[in-house]
């Protein structure tokens, strides 16, 4: 822990600023309430508030030293007698011997300069009392200080940790039904299997890099989303049916990596999965506001499906868009006319 009022040139200024402040009131009041000549009362000033200052720098070494944790009471309160003492004895007793030195044949002060040694020693403790006290006050700033620190750096890298487990939760039903898928395709048909398996390959490869990642373009989310969407295809064929509209605004607008394939996921597991009618799932992409405003909806057979669906890919989302921004409104889910839509609003000023 460096020097409260040397470690820094700023403080250094501001410590030395406070005493020339207190000599220019030593002064006057030497100069006029005990008569002294003028240069008689800037000198003293000077002497004594330079000893007292200087000799002061050094209590805060013996504060750092003394610690109520682990020292008993009566060894600090002996310590910080006998350092009161020595503080005293040092700034008082050398200034009077240079002010004597100086003042040699000067009657008139050396009297006033022996009447005034009472108040100079109270004075003296005055000041080493200042000093302890503020030695522990900034101690104990500084220990808040560090503290809140800490705590900050603890929080963020919990939410750090947070956001990568959400991150890393790509469904592993996925992935098996897509390796069943693949087994089936090789043998009625190995052309859409190589194809399924180059998308499944690629689509991982781009989920892993992409979990290093806080925030990336939407084009690149997007193309993510596709080879999922082209997987699924393979799988479903003709039972599920993609609409893209992505307005040319949204290009460049940054969000979340792999924040949309777990609604996208949810939108083809709850519509495709669970009906025997073919299913529309849509995305739309618009920048509104400088919002990243993204839709994801996607019909559903509602006699077939009709249990809650707030399941743990929109928790997942709604939790990292909390924890990324600090807003739990980002996310909206809206059921109408047997089509579940989900609203994403990513801010892109925030960013």
């Amino acid at each position: 822990m460096i020097h409260p009022f040397t470690g820094k040139i700023k403080q250094l200024y501001f410590y030395i600023t406070v005493w020339v402040l207190i000599s220019i009131a030593h002064t006057v009041i030497v100069f006029i309430l005990y008569q002294q000549a003028l240069l008689q009362a800037f000198l003293d000033a000077a002497v004594f508030n330079f000893l007292f200052s200087f000799t002061g720098l050094s209590l805060w070494y013996m504060v750092r030293y003394l610690n109520f944790a682990n020292q008993t009471f009566y060894f600090i309160c002996t310590n910080y007698l006998g350092a009161a003492v020595v503080y005293v004895l040092l700034s008082v007793g050398s200034g009077y011997l240079i002010l004597n030195a100086i003042n040699t044949g000067n009657s008139e002060y050396l009297e006033f300069l022996d009447d005034s040694l009472p108040w100079r020693c109270i004075s003296g403790i005055f000041y080493f009392l200042a000093f302890i006290l503020s030695y522990y006050l900034i101690m104990f700033s500084r220990t808040i200080k560090e503290k809140q620190l800490k705590e900050a750096e603890l929080k963020s890298a919990i939410q750090e940790t947070e956001l990568s487990m959400l991150k890393s939760q790509l469904n592993p039903h996925f992935i098996f039904n897509s390796l069943n898928s693949i087994n089936a395709l090789t043998i009625l048909d190995p052309k859409a299997a190589g194809e399924m398996i180059v998308n499944l390959s690629t689509f991982l490869r781009k989920s892993l890099d992409q979990g290093k990642i806080s925030l990336i373009n939407i084009e690149e989310e997007l193309e993510t989303i596709n080879l999922y969407l082209d997987i699924e295809k393979i799988r479903f064929g003709e039972k599920l049916r993609i609409g893209l509209d992505i307005n040319d605004s949204v290009i460049g607008s940054l969000i979340p990596p792999m924040l949309l394939q777990p609604l996208v996921e949810n939108a083809v597991k709850h519509g495709v999965y669970e009906s025997l009618e073919s299913i529309v799932v849509s995305i739309n992409a618009q920048l509104i506001n400088d919002f990243l405003h993204i839709s994801i909806e996607n019909s559903f057979d509602p006699e077939i499906k009709k249990e809650s669906r707030k399941g743990i890919g929109l928790r997942n989302v709604a939790q990292r868009l909390f924890l990324t921004f600090g807003r739990s409104d980002l996310l909206k889910v809206k059921i109408e006319h047997h089509k579940f839509r989900v609203d994403v609003l990513i801010p892109q000023k925030q960013i």
